[in-house]
Formats: C-alpha cells, sequence, structure tokens
C-alpha cells in the first residue's frame, strides 16, 4: 500500500468530471448571485429602476410641481399654477409620531368633481378619521387632478415620494382615452424583445447600462405631453373626433396596467402602502357618448334599421317585452353598436329582467368608442395588478350594486349614485370613504369603530355643514353644460330636475333648464324657464339673453329688445366673446325688424369689432347702413 503522502497515491485517485449540465448550472448561479450583489450593490447607493421615474411609454415636458413651499418652507401648499386642475392643499413638511399621512390621487372623482374635496371621498374620510381618533395627526391630502390619466398619476406620485407618504389611495380609470399617444404593436412584442424591457427597466444595472449607452434618450415626439392635459375633447367640438381603433384601444389597456405597476413601485420605494379602488360609473341611466356600426351587408343594415326603429316605438308605447325582441336581434346583426346594446339593457331592464339588462349595459360601455368610462378591460386590470402585487383594492362597483339590491331589488347603478356618467353622488363619496377607513383598520392603523346612525349623522354634519348651496349649484350648472356639449340634452334635463329639487331658487338652473329643452324642441316650457330665471336673478345677463331670444322666435321684437337692453347692460366686460357678440347680433335683428336703423347699425358694428372675419355679420351692417341711407 502506497504512503498517503506519495505522488503515486494522488495520481491513482480518480478525478471527478462535472458534467455539462452541473457546469452550465453551476455557471447560471454563479453569474445569478453576481448579477444579485451588483444590484444590490447599486441599491445601496441609492439608484432606482428606471420605471419608478420615468414612463417608458411616454415623456412629459417640464412642468411645474404640484406643491410649493410657503414663507419659511415648513408648509407646502398646492402650486397657484395648478389650481385649474387641482383642490388647494397644504400640509407641514415636519412630521410628527402622531403624523399619518394619505395622499389620495386620481382623476375628477378623486378631486370631487363637481364639487370641491370637502365632499369627495377624500374629505369624508379625513372627517372620519378625526372623528375616531382626534389626538392623531391625520393629513389626508387630496391629489386628484380633473382629466388626469394614470401615467400623468404616476408622475405626480414621483413628486409626492419625497414627502414621506404613510399611504397612496389610488382610484382611476376613467380618463385612459383622454389624451393622443402613440403605441405602436405592444401585443406582438417578441419574448426577447419583452425581456430586454423587463431589464431595462425593472433592474438598477439594466437602468444604469441603458442611461449609460443612450443618454438623455428622448421619447418619440408623438409620445411627449405637455405639462398639463390637453384631452381630446378640448381640441373638437365633441365626441366627434373618436373612431374605433382596436390596435390602439389594446396599447391604452397595456399602458394602464404598466402605471399601474408602476404607481406600486412607487409606493413601495416610498416606504408606504397602497390601496387600489376599482372604477365605478353609471350603467343604467347614461347611453355611449358615440356609436360606430360594423361593416354590414346592405340587407343585414336595412334589417338592423327596421328592428331598432321597431323597437324604439314599441318602448315609446311601454311594450317593453316585444321592444326588448327586435333590440336583442338588432344586436345580434351589429353587435357593437353601443346605442343598440344599451337601448337592449334598457328595455330589458323595464320589463324587469335586471339580470339579462346588466350585460348588455356592461357592453355598451366596451364598445363605446368614445370611452369616457372605465370599460370591462380597465376595471379588470386594476383586480389584477392588485392581486398580482399583493395590493388591498376596493370593489366599488359592488358597494354600490349591495346597496341597491337592498333597497331596490337589482344591482344596476344609475342615476341614484351618480351626478352624471361617472362622478358619483356625496353619499356614495361618503360609502366609499367608510369602505377605505375599513382597509385601514385592517391595517392596525385607526380603531375600530361601528358605523352607527350616531357616527354617520355625527360626521356628515362636519363634511355638510360647511356646504355653500350656490357654489354646489352651480357647480351642477357645469356638469349640465359639459352634457349638453357632448349632445346628452336628455341625460342633462334629468341632472337639471334633480338640481332644481336640491338647490331650487338658483338662476342658472332655471336658465339652463329651459335652453335644455329649447333644444329638444319644447319651446313653450323653454319660455316659462328663461321668465322664472330672469324672476330669480334680475341682473343676469345670461337669463335676460335667452329670454329676449325667446321673444325673439316669437316676434315679440319689442319684448326681445328690452330683454337685450338689460342683458346688454348686465353683461360683465370678461364675459365670453361669444356671448357678446351674439348678443349684438341678435339685438341687431330685432332693431331691424323693428326698423330701428341707427340702433341696429350699431349693434352690428359692435358685432363686426368682436368678430372682423364674419361675413354673417358684414353682410348685416351693410344692409342695415343701407337702410339708414334709404330712410334719410
Amino acid at each position: 500500500m502506497p504512503h498517503l503522502g506519495s505522488k503515486s497515491w494522488v495520481s491513482s485517485v480518480p478525478r471527478r468530471r462535472l458534467s455539462v449540465k452541473k457546469k452550465f448550472a453551476m455557471g447560471i448561479l454563479t453569474t445569478s448571485l453576481f448579477l444579485l450583489a451588483v444590484e444590490l450593490l447599486l441599491a445601496a447607493f441609492g439608484v432606482k429602476p428606471c420605471y419608478l421615474t420615468n414612463d417608458p411609454l411616454v415623456g412629459f415636458d417640464r412642468g411645474s410641481r404640484l406643491f410649493v413651499p410657503l414663507g419659511d418652507g415648513q408648509l407646502m401648499r398646492t402650486n397657484p399654477a395648478k389650481l385649474a386642475f387641482f383642490n388647494d392643499q397644504k400640509f407641514w413638511v415636519k412630521r410628527t409620531k402622531k403624523t399619518y399621512r394619505i395622499f389620495c390621487v386620481g382623476g375628477s372623482t378623486t378631486y370631487g368633481h363637481p364639487y370641491r374635496d370637502g365632499t369627495s371621498f377624500c374629505g369624508w374620510l379625513r372627517a372620519r378619521l378625526s372623528d375616531a381618533d382626534p389626538d392623531r395627526d391625520w393629513q389626508v391630502i387630496n391629489c386628484g387632478g380633473i382629466s388626469y390619466a394614470s401615467y400623468r398619476i404616476c408622475h405626480v406620485m414621483q413628486e409626492l415620494a419625497d414627502y414621506q407618504p404613510d399611504l397612496f389611495i389610488f382610484y382611476e380609470g376613467h380618463n385612459e382615452f383622454l389624451e393622443e399617444r402613440t403605441y405602436g404593436d405592444l401585443k406582438n412584442r417578441g419574448s426577447v424583445m419583452q425581456f430586454a424591457d423587463f431589464v431595462r427597466t425593472r433592474t438598477r444595472m439594466g437602468t444604469v447600462i441603458h442611461g449609460t449607452l443612450q443618454p438623455g434618450k428622448a421619447k418619440p415626439e408623438s409620445n411627449l405631453l405637455s405639462g398639463e392635459v390637453e384631452a381630446i375633447l378640448d381640441r373638437t367640438v365633441g365626441p366627434e373626433s373618436y373612431h374605433r381603433d382596436p390596435q390602439w384601444n389594446q396599447g391604452v389597456v397595456e399602458h394602464f396596467r404598466l402605471s399601474l405597476d408602476r404607481a406600486c413601485g412607487i409606493a413601495k420605494s416610498a416606504g408606504a402602502k397602497i390601496i387600489f379602488v376599482k372604477p365605478a360609473c353609471n350603467l343604467r341611466d347614461f347611453s355611449p357618448f358615440k356609436s360606430e356600426s360594423s361593416p354590414l351587408a346592405a340587407q343585414d343594415a336595412a334589417k338592423w334599421q327596421h328592428l331598432v326603429q321597431e323597437g324604439r316605438q314599441l318602448r315609446d308605447t311601454s311594450r317593453f317585452d316585444q321592444a326588448a325582441e327586435r333590440f336583442i336581434e338588432a344586436s345580434r346583426i351589429d353587435p357593437r353598436h353601443a346605442l343598440t346594446l344599451w337601448e337592449t339593457g334598457d328595455v330589458l331592464f323595464k320589463a324587469g329582467q335586471q339580470r339579462e339588462a346588466r350585460d348588455y349595459f356592461v357592453r355598451a360601455i366596451d364598445e363605446d368608442v368614445c370611452p369616457l368610462r372605465a370599460s370591462t378591460t380597465i376595471s379588470d386590470s386594476v383586480v389584477e395588478v392588485a392581486t398580482r402585487s399583493g395590493v388591498p383594492w376596493i370593489d366599488f362597483p359592488k358597494l354600490l350594486e349591495d346597496q341597491l339590491e337592498a333597497t331596490a331589488g337589482h344591482r344596476i347603478p344609475g342615476d341614484e349614485s351618480f351626478l352624471d356618467h361617472l362622478h358619483p353622488t356625496i353619499e356614495q363619496n361618503r360609502r366609499l370613504a367608510w369602505a377605505l377607513y375599513d382597509q385601514l383598520v385592517k391595517f392596525g392603523v385607526a380603531p375600530a369603530q361601528s358605523s352607527d346612525s350616531q357616527l354617520q349623522e355625527r360626521v356628515s354634519r362636519t363634511v355638510l355643514d360647511g356646504i355653500d348651496q350656490k357654489q354646489h349649484a352651480n357647480a351642477l350648472v357645469q356638469v349640465i353644460q359639459v352634457l349638453s356639449w357632448a349632445g346628452k340634452n336628455n341625460e342633462a334635463l334629468n341632472l337639471s330636475e334633480r338640481a332644481e329639487n336640491e338647490y331650487p331658487g338658483v338662476c342658472g338652473i332655471a336658465s339652463y333648464r329651459g335652453r335644455l329643452l329649447e333644444k329638444l324642441g319644447r319651446r313653450d316650457e323653454a319660455f316659462e324657464w328663461f321668465a322664472e330665471a330672469v324672476r330669480r336673478d334680475p341682473e343676469d345677463c345670461l337669463a335676460h339673453f335667452r329670454l329676449g331670444s325667446a321673444y325673439k322666435h316669437r316676434k315679440d321684437f319689442e319684448s326681445a329688445r328690452e330683454c337685450f337692453i338689460r342683458a346688454s347692460h348686465a353683461m360683465p366686460a370678461h364675459a365670453p366673446s361669444v356671448l357678446q357678440y351674439q348678443l349684438h347680433m341678435d339685438f341687431g335683428m330685432c332693431c331691424v325688424e323693428l326698423q330701428r336703423w341707427h340702433d341696429a347699425v350699431h349693434e352690428f358694428e359692435s358685432a363686426v369689432k368682436l368678430s372682423p372675419r364674419s361675413p354673417e355679420a358684414a353682410a348685416a351692417l351693410n344692409a342695415a347702413l343701407h337702410c339708414l341711407r334709404t330712410e334719410k
């Protein structure tokens, strides 16, 4: 037997050779550990994955921050330049041991539109928390931006992450289609490209390498957005510019999911929790904004048209079961026409077939070519990302549906829950705040509290006692105007009736109610409401102008002239030039009918000054001048 120290013994021991698979596995393990060490090292140096600081699909022009310091910088307040989109909010920079800081982010629902912060779900939550534990420094800061979509909200969250938040409440989904962006074919990107995108945007090392190789690479010019919202609707006369575009819609949904992921990452990087709210909207009492027919053969198109006409005639005579048969058949011929789907749901609901009706109402929203309400894919994305990320979420639609089932025997939200197509009533904002409070109890942040009638009355008094009734009435008038602009005159008329019941005696409600009746061809009723508006506020120029126009249509030119004189005297200098122009033109036409040529020339000259390129004003002025010379 050889000595243990001899070379012959060592050489006689067979060497173990690693298999190719084991060598490969060892290589993968070693590389992974190295990459993990690099990630941890970059994290220690404060490097963040770029998806937390930059949206990979859109860029933003340099804009102002949402909050700016006041005085010595100890107090932050909403930037005055942002007050057209955000509520005026403030908070102390320095925290105490008792501080719990909540940033509520989202669009106009979070904002509290058409009202303001006080009656939003943020305002209700603030009041409920203060009632439950008045010794704690509850900071519920409303950062809802009107018309803000999820990618803009993430841009705001990047700033808010610097203010030591404890919690973000994220309510979004209705504004995703407002702004134009270009996506290309996101879905069909290969797995290699998807993996490369993940490494570049989600890892610190990928962020550093990409930033080194392509420093300051800009987004495509088509996806460089302004500092504030430029909605498609703001550049058009209504929903007409929207058309069905499946590829773009798909890109919008993918972008929304990406924004939800980013929101989770931003909250986590700031050491804060986040709660998602699944968006809710008016299913039952609000028809689609725009419908487009599917390509149909001439025979099918004719049959579809005939069925829809028959269905409407049967509906108008309250034969809802028969109407439903016609609309269902029409919807089979064209399953993508949003209005037909909504009308099918409407007659099914009236026929007592609520479950079937709900399906059609949902399909109508999904097929709306002007999608200003969250589609099923948008709403489902909230649940999908929340579940995958382990984030709690509030099922707001279910809250509303459960209440309706208990009180009305069905589960289809409508005007009892919403002021328009998506903005909840003050009471439903309270309901959402109560659900958010329950989640804070689960977090162990808020004390458990039974929501009895005394608590509800106490908190409601805190929230509602400070309401300015006239301000709220005028806020509803703004909603009515927007609905009318979008062609939703019947919905606007229904809201005007609700507004009149809640805030009787307001001039603006009476004036715009008359305008809606006029648009619907109900001129006699309109005239009475215009006269009522003038009685309510004898100094309101718009009320006098509309009453004067109604007199003019009746050919009572002397009464119309008197109204126009009062409107002219009451017209503020900052009134819209379009209104001033129309007043001068209508006033001038009355003077022509009364053969008051001097007055007519004066009014038409004023109209020409306001609109020098108007051929109508120039022609009217020339004709009046001719009549004046002839008379002389």
